[in-house]
């Protein structure tokens, strides 16, 4: 999934959201029309802003990144 190519509002109902405020929850400075804005005039930065947003409301934290990471890398190998 190419999240630089869906919207905020996609975004939100793939992980289960409603709408888009409902991705951005409690996040302080974000707004849907900042992170249109974002996707627009700066792809890779959205993608960051987003991935980071989706985390935080999956609770997803470092640790996890880290661990299915390494699953995925492992994962990988042992397919070759």
């Amino acid at each position: 999934m190419n999240i630089q190519l869906l919207s905020p509002t996609e975004i939100a109902k793939v992980i289960g959201e409603k709408k888009s405020t409902d991705l951005i929850g409690d996040a302080n400075n974000i707004t849907v029309q900042s992170l249109s804005n974002l996707k627009k005039t700066n792809p890779n930065k959205y993608e960051v802003v987003v991935l980071g947003l989706v985390a935080k409301k999956l609770n997803i934290n470092v640790d996890d990144l880290i661990f299915l990471n390494e699953f995925k890398n492992n994962s990988e190998k042992s397919l070759s």
